[in-house]
């Protein structure tokens, strides 16, 4: 089954869904969702809780998101420092993280709203300097 596109179109792989342990809520379902790639047979797995009636097409889709998670994290870190931070405590872990998604959240409320597409298509995301992110948006020279 195809679970979304790539970068190199439609991905495709083979797929076994089975039960495992039942939650104590009611209606909910466990199951592991195995996928495996067509080309050269490397196996990955997930653990999903859906409702019962969930169909099986439904959780291939949702595992197929898993790409654009990674996406958002790898950005994330590259241009607001999400893997930046230096800190002792769970409190201060969590502020950091927490403001690092809003900052991620509000640059890309405002890269919607620009008129000007093309200095936002030429930006590089992959910087890791806080200056390359800097001059990417023309904040510094």
């Amino acid at each position: 089954m195809r679970c979304g596109d790539g970068s190199k179109g439609a991905r495709i792989y083979d797929w076994q869904v089975s039960g495992i342990t039942t939650p104590s809520i009611d209606g909910w379902k466990r199951h592991l969702l195995v996928r495996r790639s067509k080309t050269d047979g490397a196996m990955r797995a997930y653990i999903c809780f859906a409702p019962e009636n969930t169909p099986v097409e439904k959780l291939i889709q949702i595992a197929g998101t898993r790409w654009t998670v990674e996406r958002c994290f790898a950005e994330s870190k590259s241009e607001v420092g999400l893997d930046q931070y230096e800190v002792r405590s769970y409190s201060g872990w969590y502020k950091h993280i927490t403001f690092a998604c809003l900052a991620l959240a509000l640059l890309t409320c405002i890269s919607s709203y620009s008129l000007d597409t093309k200095s936002i298509q030429q930006h590089n995301p992959s910087s890791s300097s806080l200056e390359g992110f800097k001059r990417g948006r023309g904040l510094r020279v």
